[in-house]
This record gives C-alpha cells, sequence and structure tokens, in this order.
C-alpha cells in the first residue's frame, strides 16, 4: 500500500472544497451584479455568464404515494431477481473527520 496516494489524494480533496467554497461565493456575488446591473447575460474575455433559474417542484400527496408504490415495487423485483443488477466499480472516499 502506498500511503503516498492517500496523502495526495487527500490534500486534493482539501483543495477542491477550498475551491468549491471560494467558487460558490464568487457565483452568489457575480449573479448579485448582474442583477444590479439589469444583465441576463455577461459575455466576457474569460467566458459567457448567464443568468438562470432551477426549478423545482413539490408534489401532491397523491404522487408522493405513487412514488412511494413505485419505490416498493423496484424493492420487490431486485428481491425477486427481476431487476438486473449493473455493477461499476468506483472509489468512495470519506474524509478524516479534522477535514
Amino acid at each position: 500500500m502506498d500511503n503516498a496516494l492517500y496523502k495526495k489524494y487527500l490534500t486534493i480533496e482539501k483543495k477542491l472544497k477550498e475551491i468549491g467554497e471560494e467558487r460558490e461565493e464568487l457565483r452568489t456575488i457575480i449573479l448579485a451584479n448582474m442583477r444590479k446591473d439589469g444583465l441576463e447575460k455577461a459575455e466576457t474575455e474569460y467566458g459567457t455568464f448567464s443568468s438562470t433559474v432551477h426549478v423545482r417542484y413539490n408534489y401532491s400527496d397523491k404522487v408522493i404515494v405513487l412514488e412511494d408504490k413505485v419505490k416498493i415495487a423496484k424493492k420487490k423485483e431486485q428481491e425477486k431477481g427481476i431487476a438486473e443488477k449493473v455493477e461499476t466499480p468506483s472509489l468512495r472516499y470519506s474524509a478524516p473527520k479534522a477535514l
């Protein structure tokens, strides 16, 4: 086992977390500036920045019940071997608590 690889992975994870937080801060500031200036789109030498809206729906209880029925039906198919199982190799990383 090469501990140097694991240590490097941790270092990169920390950097990605920091960069992600910084990016979110910049997004908020840029979006606020665009709204203040009345811009939907800002074309710059660094790329095009567009104000978009993400849509999310809250469904009625009737639909939620239907979703629950589908979940149960899926579980039954898994248990009976009807559903096809597809496995994909991947790596899961759990950061130490101090991260």
